[in-house]
């Protein structure tokens, strides 16, 4: 937001007290954040003021002119084009090495034989406009030789207010707002607003109200308008678009600059009707898919929370946030109606951003902002256009629909409190000063205890607990003023969290043990994934808000998403080897209060950790493997896991290859191996499976495991042998590992390392790579007795599951 230091000079008298660099710094200290400021003047430099002595045709150009033009220090010899040239004129002079604010530099140029010392600048050179059709002709009184800036009132300071510092201010989106925080803290007096009025309005008892009706008054609790009549649009005086374009809004016509310019002054948007079919005003919610064509000349679409105004037949405007095209004023108008208002902050929030439409007024009502600008809104509207449009005719009375309830907000603040907080003495009557002086009132004085009253335009959405008087009082002492103070609690070793441990241990397995690679995914899923899963979600948590499309609902696996990530990376991986560990949320009652103050809870959720094997060739047996070796390490033992079929499997499974994984007969989860169809459905081209863990189980297995007997480690090394040999492939891997780590007592583990079904083997067969480590405790194996061993038992499966060696070493 852009503060004119001009329009705060109708206020309060800050330009004896400040510089622009120290005024920035105390509003950065105490209220907002400044981003910057500039000086609009140097934009001006060396443009300055003129009177047209003489004007002769140019002898070599029929359509140019050649000015005398006197500048006070000389008298210029000026090239003009302009058609409404004329002698007398008092005219904006930019001289020789002047830099417009188009970026044109003026240099001394002959023009046809004729020799021009500067330029005569129209309206939109100077950028105060869009007019070309002509020069800028300036005002009778203007002196020849000053400054265009001084004269225009565009010797003007700038400040850049960052807008996140605003968000619960809704009391600063005005000047007058900025001037009552700097009067506060630099004790410079403040202007009552209405003294800034010079116009006296009357209204003639023989004027009648207006037929207005407001049907919900929660969305709008406050509605105000007057008809004016004899109306003319025109140009807006120079001093009135040189304001507006200071602050960054750009002029339009006098009704519309007029009531930007109230809004800026105070905070307050207001709108501006052409009278033409009004005759009654009804403020309505929208129907369904109800039409309106805006002032931008875009139509929206509209739906049952957007509020609208209208005529009782069609939409005027859509409440709060812009204008019909239909009701707009042009140049034909003559008889407006002013409207005033006040609209709930989160309806216009709302409908802002799904209509996607930002505008100055909407961005000032969802701030929440004080039901008492209205009126105080519409009399300066009023005034100004009395001064700029005097033969208007008021045609109504200010006719108000209203559903206010005065709560007036009062907090009890604590002084010893206060002083405690803050962390240094502040006397009482300092305190008092700081609050009055933010336009707070006490309302009773009793020892160390002050009962507040909060100010309407600070109650709406800003002070409501002692803990923003404490900021109050905090900002305006000074936060520089503050003397730091180390911290006087005493440090403690955090709990550690027996919970956060396993999670760990978890993660280090499967990272650093497995070679698994974690991902991360949202906690959300959409209609399109479970469509294509053929997963139903009518008991699904839908989100109020979605971030898009695809993430609508709270997930109730883990699978979802992960399939997605097979998809999204199997174009840059051959192998892709994840896991996640995270939580899924079920449609049921939980544990956990929504919050102190209600009794109902928050939806069921768990932790589980999935893992997720893709690649060209079969993985079931490798995940098995996986599992296992995960188990061993978590729970520092060897015992096996079982893999059973089971009875309802999702209908996106494989049933023959998806299996339920027990330990020590309590379930932990399931193995999934995608099928064809629906790998062909999600876009997925490699042979997928999916393990689905309920972390609950495994913390379980943890808290059952006995105190652990630790043996020595071994005294003599290990001999292993690799064995890959071709089998059935309806032969279960744990047979064969089973029966391996049986064969003889030398063999201390059997691990499988890779699983292989591809080229080169009949479709009927895979291929088993297994480790097989040999060890005796009370001496050093020679390989020559191992490879007797390792012979016997290749024998062994060849004869039993008529295996086909392919590699042993």
């Amino acid at each position: 937001m852009f503060i004119s230091l001009n329009l705060l000079e109708d206020f309060i008298p800050l330009r004896k007290k400040y510089k622009a660099q120290n005024l920035a710094l105390d509003l950065t200290m105490h209220t907002v954040e400044i981003e910057g400021y500039q000086n609009l003047a140097d934009k001006y430099k060396q443009i300055v003021i003129g009177e047209v002595l003489e004007v002769k045709k140019h002898p070599q150009a029929d359509r140019l002119n050649i000015a005398q033009v006197d500048v006070a220090k000389e008298k210029l010899s000026i090239v003009c084009g302009a058609n409404n040239l004329e002698k007398g004129q008092k005219v904006a002079v930019a001289l020789v090495g002047a830099t417009l604010p188009i970026g044109l530099t003026i240099t001394e140029a002959e023009i046809r034989g004729e020799n021009s010392k500067g330029m005569i600048c129209a309206e939109d050179e100077l950028g105060l406009g869009d007019d070309h059709n002509g020069i800028l002709v300036l005002d009778k009184k203007a002196k020849p030789g000053l400054s265009l800036a001084k004269h225009l009132g565009l010797d003007d300071i700038i400040i850049e207010i960052d807008n996140k510092s605003l968000s619960n201010r809704p009391d600063l989106w005005g000047h007058y707002g900025i001037a009552r925080e700097i009067a506060a803290f630099s004790d410079i007096k403040l202007k009552d607003y209405e003294e800034i009025f010079k116009s006296e309005i009357k209204i003639g008892e023989d004027k009648n109200n207006l037929n207005i009706k407001v049907e919900d008054n929660n969305l709008c609790p406050y509605y105000s308008a007057i008809k004016v009549k004899n109306i003319k649009v025109s140009k807006s005086p120079l001093w009135l678009r040189n304001r507006l374009l200071a602050s960054g809004i750009k002029p339009i016509n006098n009704l519309v600059d007029i009531s930007n310019y109230v809004m800026i002054e105070l905070g307050q948007p207001l709108h501006i009707f052409d009278a033409k079919d009004i005759d009654k005003i009804l403020v309505r919610k929208a129907k369904e898919a109800e039409k309106i064509e805006l002032l931008d000349k875009t139509e929206k679409e509209l739906n049952s929370n957007n509020l609208l105004i209208t005529n009782g037949k069609k939409p005027l405007a859509l409440a709060g946030i812009m204008g019909g095209l239909d009701s707009a004023v042009n140049d034909d108008t003559n008889e407006i109606i002013i409207e005033s208002a006040n609209f709930e902050a989160v309806n216009i929030r709302k409908s802002s951003l799904n209509l996607g439409l930002r505008t100055d007024a909407s961005s000032r009502y969802e701030k929440s902002l004080d039901v008492n600008l209205c009126p105080l809104a519409l009399k300066r509207v009023l005034d100004l256009m009395i001064q700029i449009i005097p033969d208007l005719e008021i045609d109504s009375q200010i006719t108000t629909s209203s559903d206010i309830k005065n709560e007036i907000k009062v907090i009890d603040l604590d002084l010893k409190w206060l002083n405690k907080r803050i962390g240094t003495e502040v006397d009482k009557k300092r305190v008092i000063e700081i609050l009055t002086s933010l336009g707070f009132k006490i309302e009773s004085d009793e020892d160390e205890k002050l009962q507040v009253k909060v100010p309407s335009y600070r109650a709406t959405k800003d002070v409501s607990i002692v803990e923003d008087l404490l900021e109050e009082v905090s900002r305006m002492i000074g936060y520089d003023n503050l003397e730091p103070a180390s911290p006087s609690s005493v440090l403690e070793v955090p709990i550690i969290s027996q919970n956060n441990k396993i999670i760990e241990q978890v993660k280090n397995i499967l990272s650093k043990d497995v070679n698994l690679t974690e991902v991360h995914n949202y906690s959300f899923v959409g209609t399109k994934q479970l469509n294509k899963l053929g997963i139903s979600y009518d008991n699904y948590l839908t989100l109020a808000n979605p971030l898009t499309e695809h993430h609508t609902m709270l997930r109730q696996n883990l699978i979802v998403n992960i399939l997605e990530n097979v998809k999204v990376n199997q174009a840059r991986f051959k192998d892709i080897e994840i896991f996640e560990l995270g939580e899924v949320y079920l449609n049921v009652s939980g544990k956990l209060q929504q919050s102190n103050l209600q009794k109902s809870y928050l939806p069921h959720q768990e932790k589980r950790l999935a893992i997720c094997l893709a690649s060209d060739n079969e993985q079931l047996e490798k995940i098995k493997d996986i599992l296992q070796t995960f188990v061993n390490k978590l729970l520092n033992v060897k015992k096996e896991l079982s893999f059973q079929a089971f009875e309802f499997v999702p209908a996106w499974a494989n049933k023959q290859k998806s299996v339920l994984v027990k330990y020590d007969f309590e379930d932990l989860g399931y193995i999934y191996t995608l099928n064809k169809k629906t790998a062909k459905d999600l876009g997925i081209k490699k042979e997928t499976v999916i393990s689905e863990l309920n972390f609950n189980a495994i913390k379980n297995l943890l808290k059952k495991q006995d105190d652990k007997e630790y043996i020595s480690l071994p005294k003599f090394p290990a001999l292993e042998r690799d064995l890959a040999f071709l089998v059935d492939k309806k032969v279960p891997y744990k047979d064969l590992k089973d029966d391996m780590s049986s064969f003889h007592k030398w063999i201390e583990n059997v691990e499988l390392f890779d699983v292989y079904q591809g080229e080169n083997i009949d479709d009927a067969s895979k291929s088993l790579a297994f480790h097989v480590k040999y060890r005796l405790q009370d001496r050093t194996l020679e390989s020559k007795e191992v490879d007797e061993v390792q012979t016997e038992l290749i024998k062994y499966l060849q004869e039993k599951y008529k295996a086909k060696i392919r590699d042993s070493k």
